[in-house]
């Protein structure tokens, strides 16, 4: 629109741009004045067409290679300068040749408006702003982009302060984020679908509005899936969707997640860079195992993290789809994914994962499959079948063409309306195949058979003249042999490489010259064999269908294709220098079908890289096939080799839940790596062994692993020793060994010494907080856990980083720190639940659980904790699901629950492993059987020999602890004096060593009040009750502060001074009305039977 024939601007501010070419006389150097004359017109003419159809006022300025646009809305004017640069974009990648670049500066302001020009300081500011920017950037004014406001889709990153001439102070300027639009082979005729149309038009504005879905569009081969999606794709940019695209493959050598490589290839094609870097944010270590090459392009990104391969593929799809969900905040995303009737299980199960997040964001995913293979032993039939049953999958259809179908494409092929015996012969033959139909009619075309001297449909035409192929590989392979025989030759080489390759590259494995072959490729081309497309720059050919490169390899001897394979092999890692490291997948495929012409030895280090790789990232699956073929081809006797692959092949056993198998592999790979004289990998892997069976409380066995890893490692100074001896020793601490397990580290650490790295003294601090856990040595157990995570954190080991928390957590909890704790136990849980460690989530979830407990006293919360807590134990088998029952004992006798209390204590017994913790079963019940009155049964506990409780220092391992708790308490309630007695000096030492115990934060200087109480020891008692009322409102600890208020209330009853009777009562009425407020039953009728007492 021209302002000079526009109405007067209306008064306040308008949006100005400025454009101007960049290097716009290095261009006239370079092609010359004829050629750069026509290409600036047609610059003019893209820009113009932007300039109008976003309303702009172009000004007519004789600014020489720019333009001067005046424009009323500021959203208008930012969608116009990224449109421009979007159509410049596209225009320069279909020319090609040296690029055009043009630089958009925009500023907001008032302007001065006289005989059809604009002037003021904001057009001149508006030109520096121009002159600011770089070839294919739009730079704007701070004041541009407060106007602007948010706008959908759009993006802006801070370009800093600018020293604008003529300006006396700096501008903050910022730069518009604009992503490329996708290039893709070139359209192909597209008719009918309009049903489909629909419905992914649809699924498409709901994805733009946050409600996204993933749809998958099945069919016969040359169905016409990719055609429709690609339909869909280019609908959904013109709205503002970014397009992202990749594909399965055929071969069994192609890259795990190839789909997701590839989309985010081509979003790193499209988008700035640094953009997707920053997308990636924290979870770029994950990103980068499924594409390592992204830690050459950003070499900030940090080690991933070292789990467990069964918690690895979980935090990984985690990773990934926080990945996408950000991405989407910025642009709506289609992602393409193409042939995934070829996905291997690892992308079936990622694609599932992210199914789940795509309806609470800007995500549509769309898959193609051939739905006539899906045989059900294929991994699709099995994924489909889930998200089917998740509804968390859409499912579309293609039929055949109908005949009238086949009328509108040929109809759109020719540029006329054919005559019905055209149509009805295709037909017939194709049986609607959209793909068969365009070949049979290039097929007619190139006979000569169906149009007359003038170019028209022949009228005289009869079906028996039309000499149709009985199949669509006849047709395609008479169409590639009219190419001549060399073409066919190198076309045949390139089907070899892949669906798509590059020239150079098919150049290497060819040896035809360079002019030859590109005429090859450009009559291909020409002949809609080949489609082209640019990726990163660089031109790629790719077959215009899968069913033209099949038929390209069935006309090859198994001979050729092999020596074809290894030459391809060969010409990957000549232009490549890092396809070793980079693309080992692909070089192994390629070296496994070159046959006996491979040299087995590449091909093993091919096949161990590849599965290196697919192990990183989480495609267990893959690794095992990998490892399988690699062990296949080498020698038994290489024991360097063979406990490599064995160790790998654990390692993915292990991750797809195949224990047993797992252990197997590592047993054999252990003995290889001890006859290599390996004895670092056979300690560390003995050591994950020996954790493993820890986990689940097997105990033998993890001693066993712990054992013979200590003595593979022998005497040397490696931190591998630590390791193992840190794993040996929580094993015995566990069995209740504390001196012997003290003994294990202590010797390791001389061995070690300076040796020790922080992942080893980290793991070995770790025990010793977990053995002093066990023990009870609370100030012990809470230095080393601050220790652990020191180390820990300098690590990628977040595993035991999180195993590290949850026992720190614990021990400050009953040591009285809570906040300590509770700031411990959140962080624990974050990362646990980050990395998939089920177990030390429910370890930290218990210590906030008991935090809140402690505060606000609800038992009803206390008791739903409890038991949110058992199915997170019993989805991993732990056998430490007993502790959880003794804790819910314990919740449900505070409630006079007492029969439930007594079945749950009974399971904790059954549940609990021999171990250090045996004993929590006992302690519930003797609580339940004390406070709910059963002296019989409480007496019959007190004299089992397991309750003989020793009285000398120790230390004891936590199930003696708890036992010891439970005969205090039982002797205090029902006033065993001589036993009390007995035990008077031990629990005082308690009061000493421990301020609560479990579950109830019982303040022990409290308990150790009632034992003295029940030994007639006055004194003593309210010396120990004074003590603990301190505690209880120093903490605060809301939760025993009536116990505390009970039992010295009780103490002065006994004690029998008339005196104290007022005093008595006063407390325990506190005491009763706490304990009616807290609903516990069995305390209140305690407190109410004392006070009729007292008023008696």
């Amino acid at each position: 629109m021209d302002l000079r024939d526009a109405p007067t601007l209306p008064e306040g501010p308008v949006t100005i741009m400025f454009t101007d070419i960049e290097g716009s006389t290095s261009l006239r150097t370079t092609l010359g004045d004829a050629e750069t004359d026509d290409l600036f017109r047609q610059h003019d003419e893209l820009i113009r067409a932007q300039v109008a159809e976003h309303q702009g006022y172009d000004q007519h300025a004789a600014l020489g290679d720019g333009f001067l646009v005046v424009f009323v809305s500021t959203k208008r004017a930012l969608a116009c300068a990224i449109a421009i640069q979007k159509a410049l974009d596209t225009f320069n990648r279909q020319r090609g040749g040296p690029p055009l670049q043009v630089r958009i500066g925009l500023n907001t302001g008032e302007v001065t408006q006289t005989g059809g020009q604009i002037s003021g300081e904001a057009v001149h500011a508006a030109a520096r702003v121009c002159s600011a920017a770089t070839g294919r950037q739009v730079l704007i004014s701070d004041v541009t982009r407060q106007l602007a406001g948010t706008i959908p889709d759009v993006s802006y990153r801070d370009a800093g302060e600018h020293d604008l001439k003529g300006f006396p102070t700096p501008w903050r300027l910022w730069d518009v984020v604009w992503v490329r639009e996708s290039t893709g082979p070139k359209a192909q005729v597209f008719v009918a679908r309009e049903e489909q149309l629909v419905l992914l038009r649809g699924r498409v504005a709901s994805a733009i509005d946050g409600h996204g879905s993933l749809v998958l569009v099945g069919g016969e081969p040359g169905v016409g899936k990719t055609a429709l999606v690609r339909q869909v794709i280019t609908e959904a940019e013109r709205r503002g969707a970014l397009a992202l695209f990749g594909r399965c493959y055929e071969s069994e050598g192609s890259v795990a997640y190839s789909p997701f490589v590839e989309m985010l290839e081509h979003a790193l094609s499209l988008m700035p860079p640094d953009m997707v870097r920053e997308d990636m944010a924290d979870d770029a270590p994950e990103i980068a195992r499924m594409v390592p090459e992204l830690r050459r392009r950003f070499p900030d990104i940090p080690e991933a993290l070292e789990l467990p391969p069964e918690q690895q593929r979980r935090y990984f799809f985690n990773a990934v789809a926080s990945f996408i969900a950000r991405g989407a905040k910025r642009f709506p995303l289609v992602m393409m994914m193409d042939d995934i009737h070829w996905a291997d299980e690892p992308t079936l199960l990622l694609i599932e994962h992210i199914s789940q997040l795509v309806t609470d964001h800007r995500i549509l995913g769309i898959g193609t499959y051939r739905d006539v293979e899906l045989e059900v032993s294929r991994p699709l039939a099995a994924s489909l079948e889930r998200m089917v049953r998740a509804h968390t999958v859409e499912r579309i259809h293609l039929d055949r063409f109908r005949a009238s179908d086949v009328a509108r494409m040929i109809e759109a092929l020719s540029g006329r309306t054919p005559p019905p015996t055209v149509v009805q012969a295709v037909f017939s033959e194709t049986e609607g195949n959209p793909f068969f139909v365009g070949e049979v009619y290039r097929h007619f075309v190139e006979e000569g058979r169906v149009f007359d001297d003038e170019g028209e449909f022949r009228t005289d035409l009869q079906i028996d003249e039309l000499d149709v192929p009985e199949s669509v590989r006849l047709v395609v392979g008479r169409r590639l042999e009219r190419l001549g025989p060399e073409p066919q030759k190198a076309l045949a080489a390139a089907a070899v490489v892949g669906r798509a390759f590059p020239f150079r590259l098919l150049e290497q494995v060819t040896e035809l010259n360079p002019s030859a072959l590109l005429d090859i490729v450009d009559d291909a081309e020409n002949a809609q064999v080949l489609v082209s497309e640019e990726r990163d720059g660089e031109v790629v050919f790719s077959f215009a269908h899968e069913l033209i490169r099949q038929t390209l390899l069935s006309g090859l001897s198994v001979l050729r294709r092999q020596r074809l394979h290894l030459a391809v092999a060969d010409a990957i890692e000549r232009l490549d220098p890092n396809a070793a490291e980079a693309r080992p997948h692909e070089l192994a495929d390629h070296l496994l079908k070159a046959g006996a012409a491979a040299d087995p030895i590449r091909l093993i280090n091919m096949l161990v890289a590849a599965a290196d790789r697919a192990i990183a990232g989480a495609a267990f699956e893959s690794a095992l096939r990998l490892v399988d073929d690699a062990l296949a081809l080498s020698d038994e006797t290489d024991d360097e080799r063979m406990g490599t692959l064995l160790e790998l092949r654990g390692k993915a056993q292990r991750a797809l839940g195949r224990l047993e198998d797992c252990l197997a592999s590592w047993e054999q790979a252990i003995a290889h790596h001890l006859r290599a004289g390996n004895r670092a990998a056979a300690g560390l892997l003995s050591w994950q062994m020996g954790v493993s069976h820890l986990w689940l409380g097997h105990f033998e066995d993890a001693f066993l692993s712990m054992e013979s890893g200590l003595k593979a490692v022998g005497d040397e100074a490696i931190p591998e020793r630590l390791l193992v001896a840190s794993g040996l020793a929580s094993i015995l601490g566990f069995a209740g060994m504390y001196d012997e397990g003290s003994k294990v580290m202590d010797e390791a650490r001389a061995v070690v010494g300076g040796a020790a790295d922080d992942r080893s003294l980290g793991v070995i601090a770790w025990t010793t907080s977990l053995n002093g856990w066990n023990f009870g040595l609370l100030p012990q157990s809470i230095e080393a856990g601050y220790e652990a995570i020191a180390h820990l954190r300098k690590t990628t080991d977040a595993w035991t980083l999180a195993d590290s928390t949850a026992w720190l957590a614990f021990s400050l909890m009953w040591n009285g720190q809570r906040e300590a704790a509770r700031a411990i136990a959140a962080e624990g849980v974050e990362l646990a639940s980050k990395v998939g460690h089920i177990g030390t989530k429910s370890l930290c979830a218990r210590t906030l659980a008991w935090a809140d407990y402690l505060v606000d006293a609800d038992i009803d919360a206390y008791e739903r904790a409890a038991r949110a807590d058992l199915p997170m134990l019993q989805s991993i088998n732990s056998p430490w699901v007993s502790l959880t029952h003794g804790w819910l004992a314990s919740a449900l006798q505070t409630q006079g629950r007492f029969s439930e209390s007594l079945e749950q204590a009974e399971e904790a017994t059954r549940l609990m492993p021999p171990s250090a913790w045996t004993g929590i079963g006992e302690m519930a019940r003797l609580y339940a059987l004390a406070f709910s009155g059963d002296r019989d049964g409480a007496l019959a506990m007190l004299d089992d020999p397991r309750f003989v409780i020793p009285v000398d220092d120790g230390p004891y391992p936590a199930g003696h602890q708890f036992r010891f708790h439970a005969v205090l308490n039982a002797i205090s309630v029902f006033g065993l004096e001589d036993r009390a007695q007995r035990l008077y000096p031990a629990a005082a030492q308690l009061a000493n060593r421990y301020r609560y115990v479990w579950f109830e934060f019982v303040i022990t200087e409290r308990l150790a009040g009632m034992v003295a109480l029940a030994a007639g020891l006055f004194d003593e008692a309210e010396k120990h009750l004074i003590e603990a009322r301190r505690i209880a409102a120093e903490d605060p600890n809301p939760l025993d502060a009536p116990h505390v208020e009970y039992w010295f209330a009780k103490m002065l009853v006994d004690r029998g001074r008339s005196e104290d009777r007022p005093e008595a009562t006063r407390r325990a009425t506190v005491a009763r009305d706490e304990f009616a407020r807290r609903n516990t039953p069995p305390y209140q009728a305690m407190t109410e039977a004392l006070l009729a007492a007292l008023a008696n």
